[in-house]
């Protein structure tokens, strides 16, 4: 069985999290907030989902992760509700989450450095 990558787990697990935006009361925020949550948290998790249970996945995907973490990250000043403080941080801490797991895979040059196989 191969080892899955962690960083990538975690951050998936965190894009459930924003996805479930009435944990967080996000949705009560702005319509566009709640789907903007829902719309990254989803689509975070299953690109991180992928990068972590596939070592071979091309690298493109990690660059597409860190484009999405920098738009969740962005979206609380982008859609004004950088006031809310539990929304913000949440959306804050994903994308910051998704930005390093991807600009990590993606400057190894796989999406899966932990569980590469090691040659001798």
């Amino acid at each position: 069985m191969d080892d899955i990558d962690i960083k990538s787990t975690i951050v998936m697990v965190a894009g459930l999290a924003l996805a479930s935006t009435v944990i967080f009361d996000i949705s009560t925020v702005t319509i566009a907030a709640g789907w903007t949550a829902y719309v990254n948290g989803c689509i975070i998790a299953c690109v991180a989902g992928y990068r972590a249970s596939d070592a071979t996945a091309p690298v493109g995907w990690a660059w597409g992760q860190v484009a999405l973490g920098v738009w969740t990250a962005a979206s609380p000043f982008v859609w004004g509700f950088a006031g809310h403080t539990v929304p913000m941080a949440t959306a804050v801490a994903v994308g910051v989450l998704a930005l390093i797991d991807g600009v990590l895979g993606g400057l190894s040059g796989s999406a899966d450095s932990d569980s590469a196989p090691v040659t001798s």
